[in-house]
């Protein structure tokens, strides 16, 4: 515990209950990741549980998170200090969440280490997915629909033969 300075004002002593007390914490900039934010919350008080919420493809934070605190009081006195608290040039929006508003599945899986994934892993993902024969079938339609449009800007355009698109099962001359 750091040694307090001499002639600062001691901090109001807070009485303890029984029950756990919620924040929740929105406007998180990126960066202020599980590990800086446990260490920062936990010069209220004990932190029991944080997360941080995510995107589910890509792991980036999605700007908000919830931090469980062992103590109700320490909980309110942190959402009404942190409220409007500026952080990387980001303004923080912390808010109390009374009992009866925390679902019961809000810390679910909470302890899950998440892996970013790069952009070019996801589009791969994408591309190399088998299509089903419905996709194929408004691929085929889409491209006879550009050729006929094409085609008519061609004949328009005083052209009169047209090139045909060959197809993947003819052979390459």
């Amino acid at each position: 515990m750091p040694r307090p300075i001499k002639g600062a004002p001691k901090p109001p002593k807070i009485p303890k209950s029984n029950d756990r007390g919620v924040v929740y914490l929105g406007s998180v900039p990126r960066g202020f990741e599980e590990t800086e934010m446990k260490k920062f919350f936990s010069q209220f008080g004990e932190v029991t549980r944080l997360r941080i919420s995510r995107n589910k493809k890509t792991g980036r934070m999605r700007h908000y998170a919830f931090i469980e605190f062992a103590d109700e009081n320490i909980a309110k006195v942190v959402a009404q200090s942190m409220d409007q608290y500026i952080l990387y040039e980001r303004i923080l929006k912390a808010k109390f969440v009374p009992k009866e508003f925390v679902h019961p599945k809000l810390f679910f899986q909470w302890k899950k280490k998440w892996r970013k994934l790069n952009k070019r892993e996801i589009m791969n993902k994408r591309l190399t997915k088998p299509k089903t024969e419905k996709q194929l079938e408004k691929r085929k339609s889409r491209i006879a629909n550009k050729d006929k449009s094409r085609e008519k800007k061609l004949k328009s355009l005083g052209f009169t033969t047209i090139i045909q698109r060959p197809s993947k099962d003819s052979p390459k001359s």
